[in-house]
C-alpha cells in the first residue's frame, strides 16, 4: 500500500461543491512545494493580488501537473493598465516558451489584468484538443466573472486553475484528442492564438436569487437518503445558488452563505455525478452516507442527516472532513469521525486515503 501522498492541493470552497467539496481548505503537507514571491516556473503575480499561500498552492498544483501529465500551466497577473491582454498573452507565451518543457507544446497561459478587468487563457498547440476555445470562453464567463464581480479575484484565479487541472486529468484519462501543430516546423511559436478573452465586470454586492416559495417544494427534505441525493443533484442541474434551500442542513445553509458557488462548479459536479456509476447507501441512526466504489477516487462520499422533516444533505460536514490531493483523489482530513461507519470494507492509510481490503471489498 502506498501511503506517501506527495503534495496536496487546497480544494477551494468556490470551485464547486464537491467534485465535490472544493469547498475545502486543504493544508499543504509537504514543504518545498511552494513558490517564492516574485515569480516561478508556474506563477508570477506581478499585480500582487494573490496571497503568498495562494501562490504556493498554485505552484504546487501546476508543478505536479507538469510532472504527472507533462502539461505546463503558467499564471501571470499584470499591474497597471498597459497593453491589450491579447497582445501581452502572445508575447508572454513565447517569452516563457510555454510548452517547450513538454516536448509537444502542451503549454497554457492564464493571464489576468485586474485593473483593466480583463482575463485571457491562451492555449498551446498540443492542448487545443483538451481546452477548445468554447470550453475556455465558458470557463471565463462562468467562473472568473462571478469571482471578479464579487471582489474575489485571487480566489477566482485559484479556483479556475483547479478546474483547468481537473479537466486535464479527466481528459488525459479518456484519451483526449491532441492539438494540431501547423505545418511550419521552423516556427518559434508554441501557440497559434487558441483560447479566449473575457472582459470582467466591476465589483458589486453579491446577491442570491432566492427560490420562490412555489418552487421550494422541489428542494425539500426527503424520506430517504437516496431521494435527498437526487434532489441535491437536481439543485446542481438547475444551477440554483440559494444557500437557504430546505434540502440543506442548517449548518450547511450557514456554511454556503460564506462561499461563492458558480455555474462552472455546479456543471462540473453535476456531470461527474451523472456518469451513472453505482453507489451504496449506509445509514446509522440519523446519519447516512452515499459512497461510490473506492476506485472512484474523484467522487467523495456524500453525508446526510435526518431532521424532523426528513433527510437533508450535510455539505458543511463534508467540507470539514474531506480533502482532495493534486490528482483529485479524496481522503478524510480527520479520523476517526462520525461517518466512518459507512466503510466496513475499507482501510484508511495514515493520510486518510481509502483502500480496498478483504474478499468482500467492492469492485
Amino acid at each position: 500500500m502506498n501511503t506517501s501522498i506527495p503534495c496536496e492541493q487546497r480544494i477551494h470552497p468556490v470551485r464547486g461543491i464537491p467534485l465535490c467539496m472544493r469547498l475545502l481548505c486543504v493544508v499543504l503537507l509537504v514543504t518545498g512545494c511552494g513558490a517564492g514571491r516574485g515569480g516561478s516556473a508556474f506563477i508570477d503575480d506581478e499585480a500582487s493580488i494573490i496571497p503568498a499561500q495562494g501562490e504556493k498552492r498554485i505552484h504546487a498544483l501546476c508543478g505536479k501537473l507538469l510532472e504527472d501529465l507533462r502539461i505546463h500551466i503558467y499564471v501571470k497577473t499584470l499591474p497597471g493598465t498597459g497593453e491589450d491582454v491579447d497582445t501581452a498573452a502572445s508575447a508572454l507565451f513565447d517569452v516563457h516558451r510555454l510548452g517547450a518543457r513538454t516536448d509537444d507544446e502542451r503549454g497554457l497561459l492564464f493571464l489576468v489584468a485586474p485593473q483593466q478587468r480583463q482575463v485571457r487563457i491562451e492555449v498551446g498547440y498540443g492542448l487545443e484538443g483538451i481546452f477548445p476555445d468554447s470550453f475556455v470562453g465558458s470557463l471565463e464567463r462562468q467562473q472568473m466573472v462571478p469571482f471578479f464581480s464579487s471582489g474575489r479575484v485571487a480566489d477566482g484565479i485559484e479556483a479556475t486553475v483547479e478546474l483547468l487541472v481537473t479537466r486535464a486529468l479527466q481528459h488525459e484519462g479518456q484519451g483526449a484528442p491532441a492539438g494540431v501543430r501547423p505545418a511550419s516546423p521552423a516556427s518559434p511559436h508554441y501557440s497559434g492564438g487558441a483560447g479566449a478573452r473575457a472582459d470582467l465586470p466591476a465589483e458589486r454586492t453579491r446577491t442570491y436569487a432566492p427560490v420562490q416559495a412555489a418552487d421550494a417544494d422541489r428542494y425539500r427534505p426527503q424520506d430517504s437518503p437516496a431521494k435527498a441525493f437526487e434532489v441535491y443533484r437536481q439543485v446542481l442541474r438547475d444551477r440554483v445558488k440559494d444557500p437557504g434551500l430546505p434540502i440543506y442542513t442548517e449548518k450547511t445553509r450557514t456554511f454556503l452563505r460564506q462561499w461563492l458557488v458558480t455555474d462552472a462548479q455546479q456543471s462540473h459536479e453535476a456531470s461527474s455525478l451523472d456518469r451513472g456509476i453505482p453507489f451504496r447507501i449506509h445509514s446509522r441512526g440519523g446519519l447516512a452516507v452515499i459512497r461510490y466504489p473506492v476506485e472512484e477516487r474523484s467522487i467523495p462520499p456524500y453525508f446526510f442527516r435526518k431532521g424532523t422533516e426528513g433527510w437533508m444533505i450535510d455539505l458543511a460536514s463534508m467540507s470539514e472532513l474531506i480533502g482532495f490531493n493534486h490528482l483529485n483523489q479524496w481522503h478524510f482530513r480527520t479520523m476517526p469521525n462520525e461517518f466512518m461507519f459507512a466503510f466496513p470494507d475499507a482501510v484508511f492509510d495514515k493520510n486518510g486515503y481509502p483502500h480496498r481490503t478483504g474478499a468482500g471489498a467492492e469492485r
